[in-house]
C-alpha cells in the first residue's frame, strides 16, 4: 500500500514490509515498530474516514516515534508538496513557562539557550539524547555536568511541560541541517545515504567554490558548472557531507547562511534559490586520535536532528560480514 510518493507499507503472511523506519526492512509481529505499521495499516483501510481525518488520526500516531516533521512527511497529504491542514493551537503561557525553566536550567553554565535550540528541543522526542548531544558537538567545557543534570527531576518537569506544545511542522525553525557523528564503522555514513542523491567528502582546503561548482572541459575549454551540492539545493534534494568538522572556518559560515531559513544565497553575484526541501547531513568523527574536532555552536544551533553513533560488537560484525540473515 502507497502511503505517498516516498514511503509504503505491505503487509505479508508472516511480516509486514515497510520503509517507514528507515531504507527497505521487513518487521516482524516481536518488533517494536510492528504495532505502529498495524495502526497505519488500520488507518489508511478505513473508508468511513474522509482524508482530512485520516491525515489527522495518521500524523498522531507516527509522532508517537517520529520528529513531527519526519511524521509530517510520512503522512499521505503531507508530502512536501501539499499544504498543511491541520494547526495546533499553542498555548502562550506553556510555551513562555517551557522557555523561562530552560533559561533558568542553564544558568549555571552560563549558558543562554537561543530560539533555535529552545524550538528543536521542544520537536524533539528524546530531549535528553538532544541536549547531551548538542554540547558534545560544541564540546562543551559543561558536557559532564550538563550530562549529570539531564537526569534530574527538574529536566523531567521541563520535558513534561514541553509535551503539551504541538507545533505546526511548516513553522519548524531547523530544517535543512543533521548531524551524525561517532567513530569509523558504526554506519553513520551508510544511514545518511539511505535518504541522499550523493556523498561529498569534505577536508580542510575545500572551499565554497569548489563545494559549489565542478571544473569540467566543454568542447575543449575548461568550464565551471553546477556541482551536485548547488543542484541539491535548487532542487530540493539531501545530501551528505562526509567529515563536515574538517570544513574550514569560511565554508562552514558559508553552511550556516544556507541553513539559516532564508530563501536565497548569493555567490559570487549569483543568486542561489535554497528550496524549502533541501537537507544537508553532515557526517563526522568527533573524536580522532584523542584530539576533538567539535562544530561552532551558531552551526550546531541549526540542527533538526544530531545523532551519536556508538561502536558495538554488532555493528562490528555487519559492517565485516554484512547483516545477519
Amino acid at each position: 500500500m502507497k502511503i505517498n510518493d516516498k514511503y509504503y507499507i505491505s503487509a505479508r503472511k508472516n511480516f509486514i514490509e515497510t520503509n517507514l523506519f528507515g531504507s527497505r526492512e521487513q518487521i516482524t509481529n516481536e518488533d517494536t515498530s510492528f504495532q505502529i505499521c498495524v495502526e497505519v495499516l488500520r488507518i489508511m483501510k478505513k473508508r468511513v474516514w474522509d482524508d482530512k481525518y485520516k491525515n489527522k488520526k495518521m500524523f498522531e500516531v507516527l509522532s508517537t516515534v517520529f520528529s513531527d516533521e519526519e511524521a509530517y512527511e510520512r503522512t499521505p497529504l503531507y508530502s512536501p508538496t501539499a499544504e498543511m491542514d491541520v494547526e495546533f493551537p499553542v498555548d502562550r503561557y506553556t510555551l513562555k513557562s517551557v522557555a523561562q525553566r530552560l533559561i533558568n536550567f542553564f544558568s549555571e553554565f552560563q549558558i543562554s539557550p537561543s530560539l533555535r535550540f529552545i524550538d528543536t528541543f521542544i520537536r524533539t522526542k528524546n530531549r535528553e539524547e538532544y541536549v547531551i548531544n548538542y554540547f558534545k558537538l560544541c564540546d562543551s567545557p559543561w558536557i559532564n555536568e550538563i550530562t549529570q543534570k539531564v537526569k534530574s527531576s527538574e529536566f523531567s518537569c521541563i520535558c513534561d511541560e514541553a509535551n503539551k506544545i504541538h507545533f505546526n511542522p511548516r513553522t519548524r525553525v531547523n530544517k535543512h541541517l543533521s548531524i551524525f557523528f561517532g567513530p569509523a564503522g558504526t554506519g553513520k555514513t551508510t544511514d545518511a545515504m539511505n535518504s541522499a542523491v550523493g556523498c561529498i567528502p569534505c577536508s580542510s582546503d575545500m572551499d565554497c567554490k569548489e563545494l559549489l561548482k565542478d571544473f569540467k572541459f566543454n568542447n575543449g575549454a575548461p568550464t565551471f558548472e553546477k556541482s551536485d551540492f548547488w543542484t541539491a539545493i535548487e532542487e530540493g534534494k539531501t545530501i551528505v557531507l562526509d567529515e563536515i568538522n574538517l570544513l574550514n572556518r569560511q565554508v562552514l559560515q558559508f553552511l550556516q547562511a544556507l541553513t539559516d531559513g532564508k530563501d536565497y544565497v548569493d555567490f559570487e553575484g549569483t543568486r542561489i534559490t535554497i528550496h524549502p526541501d533541501f537537507k544537508v547531513i553532515g557526517t563526522m568523527n568527533l573524536i580522532v586520535n584523542g584530539m576533538t574536532f567539535a562544530l561552532s555552536e551558531p552551526l550546531v544551533d541549526r540542527c533538526s536532528v544530531i545523532k551519536d553513533y556508538s561502536l558495538t560488537a554488532d555493528g562490528i560484525c555487519n559492517a565485516l560480514l554484512g547483516p545477519e540473515n
